[in-house]
């Protein structure tokens, strides 16, 4: 590959060294691949090299999506979005950020139209984008060797919180399994958390929950034969994901979606995972569960100078304001 910045169409021909600078399973070339393959969405690459060195790589998509997301707003605008094509946390550019803010300036050159950069931990300096907050990532920090010890650290108030959960639990029916027993009922309940979504985004087919690598597992939460939800977990290293998830809103929305997000942070602690990954939205229940907001951030810009300069104007509207209010879940002598 030659010095510089090269665009490429297909993952298969990002060069290795992509996956050393990736800091997630999302965003190496196994599951971009597999985003390649089961949600088309005009997938290309861009990565910036010198030498036979990758310094940095971004993943970028077309998709036409409302604007005014954040406002439930009908407002469709086609944009090029510089993520991973699916609904994860974390960025889609990697790489130092030097080398980072030097590829954005490349793909801003050669992406026309409007351009969105998502999930951004920071802000590159010296880039001619408007900034702008989106939804925040709920991250559990485990230092906890067993359920109980989690328990145990927990004030009082979300210790009989957390045991009514686990009374509701305990009449479900909560198996684990590959996720190629996905099945038709289960992407039904996909569909009803997506059409009540705030801030929806792409919308996945069956086949690509199905056909999800090995590492992905399959939890189904069941009551009397009946399916109430479904959640699908990533384990990398040591770091623990909640990724996606479906909901029967006939049956206890809110108690089984509580029941699902306790079951992966248990299995999550229970796993020995550092970091347990609880995703984006629903940000007060996971607070409550002693998971901690992390700011993510947007970047904007059209290549039209009048519509840009409407775009910086207006991302006091465009942008996510929620502000969640902090928790404090643990005791004072807690470990």
């Amino acid at each position: 590959m030659n010095g510089g910045i090269e665009r490429l169409d297909t993952i298969m021909d990002v060069p290795p060294g992509w996956d050393h600078l990736a800091r997630s399973y999302f965003q190496q070339r196994e599951f971009l691949a597999h985003c390649e393959t089961h949600n088309v969405c005009q997938q290309r690459y861009y990565v910036l090299s010198s030498g036979r060195a990758v310094l940095a790589g971004a993943s970028v998509y077309t998709l036409e999506l409302d604007l005014l997301t954040w406002l439930n707003v009908r407002s469709p605008v086609r944009m090029h979005i510089v993520g991973i094509p699916c609904s994860v946390s974390c960025p889609g550019v990697i790489g130092e950020e030097g080398a980072q803010q030097n590829l954005l300036r490349g793909i801003l050159r050669c992406e026309k139209g409007l351009l969105v950069c998502l999930n951004l931990d920071r802000t590159p300096g010296n880039i001619p984008m408007s900034v702008g907050r989106t939804w925040p990532s709920v991250v559990f920090a485990n230092r906890f060797h067993s359920w109980e010890e989690y328990k145990s650290s927990l004030r009082s108030t979300y210790r009989r919180r957390l045991a009514s959960i686990e009374q509701t639990i305990e009449r479900l029916s909560i198996r684990t399994a590959p996720c190629s027993t996905f099945t038709e009922e289960m992407y039904r309940l996909y569909l009803d958390v997506l059409d009540r979504s705030e801030g929806k985004l792409e919308k996945l087919k069956s086949d690509f929950f199905r056909m999800l690598p090995s590492r992905f597992r399959l939890m189904t939460f069941s009551q009397n034969g009946h399916l109430c939800g479904w959640a699908i977990t990533l384990s990398d290293r040591d770091r623990f994901s909640f990724f996606l998830g479906g909901q029967d809103y006939q049956m206890a929305p809110r108690e089984i979606y509580l029941a699902k997000l306790v079951t992966i942070l248990r299995a999550g602690i229970e796993s020995g995972a550092k970091t347990i990954d609880l995703g984006q939205s629903a940000e007060v229940p996971k607070t409550r569960l002693g998971g901690v907001c992390h700011e993510k951030l947007m970047l904007t810009h059209h290549h039209n100078v009048l519509l840009d300069g409407a775009l910086r104007a207006s991302m006091g509207i465009l942008s996510y304001r929620r502000r969640v209010p902090q928790t404090h879940v643990y005791r004072e002598s807690a470990p």
